[in-house]
């Protein structure tokens, strides 16, 4: 009977697991990492830039630490419904990366790699790069 329970709670618990990312960046590689606000909304005046250059080494890599912890999602979500988005562009040696921070209407805050159309949560990072913009 305890073989039954501990079954259904490790089902129970597989069940609930999100997927963790499969970005592999590696930060040392990376010069700058250039952020522009295409935010649609900001009635309170919150953003005061329109873009951030990051060229500070341990600034890169905070930003690819949390990146890394983006969860993955394969529901579908509705992104053409939005209030605008953040684009992340930079090189990783010659390797170009390109995301986006999408305020969507439905689903909340998407993290979009705009390269292979993968979509993934990650608010940690959302705030992140929202701070940088005050």
């Amino acid at each position: 009977m305890k073989f039954r329970y501990y079954l259904l709670l490790l089902i129970l618990l597989q069940a609930c697991v999100k997927k963790q990312s499969d970005i592999t960046i590696d930060s040392s590689k990376i010069d700058e990492i250039l952020i522009i606000n295409k935010v649609d909304c900001n009635p309170n005046g919150d953003f005061v830039k329109s873009k951030v250059v990051i060229d500070n080494p341990k600034e890169i890599k905070k930003i690819v630490k949390v990146l890394f912890d983006s969860k993955s999602i394969s529901e579908s979500v509705n992104m053409k419904v939005n209030n605008g988005f953040f684009e992340i562009d930079f090189n990783e040696g010659n390797k170009n990366h390109y995301y986006t921070i999408n305020y969507t209407i439905y689903d909340g805050v998407i993290v979009r790699n705009d390269y292979n159309g993968e979509r993934y949560k990650n608010d940690e990072l959302e705030v992140l790069v929202y701070k940088l913009f005050r």
